[in-house]
């Protein structure tokens, strides 16, 4: 498990079965995902700050899901900052937003 912190927006590569956590301080109204995978489906949970997110499994219950490459799935959000986890069985380049 990997632990990362931006302002706005981090983009990683994932390691397939691992869980990241990115923590993201900047204020925004939207939470950004986006996978550069065409066959690797990205999970992902979201908290506010100073809270944890459940833990994704992948492709599982109560689990945000990006399914394709370069679709973004925009999450509405109030607040500043939140702490995304993010999984998926594979390698794919991940981008996380706050916009």
């Amino acid at each position: 498990m990997a632990t990362y912190t931006a302002n706005t927006t981090k983009t990683i590569t994932l390691v397939s079965g691992q869980v990241d956590t990115i923590t993201l301080s900047g204020v925004g109204t939207t939470i950004r995902v986006q996978s550069n995978s065409t066959t690797v489906p990205v999970s992902f949970t979201v908290a506010q700050p100073g809270s944890t997110p459940a833990t994704p499994t992948d492709k599982g219950d109560d689990c945000y899901v990006v399914m394709s490459a370069y679709d973004a799935f925009d999450l509405p959000w109030s607040g500043n900052g939140a702490v995304v986890k993010v999984i998926a069985t594979g390698t794919p380049i991940v981008s996380i937003s706050l916009i």
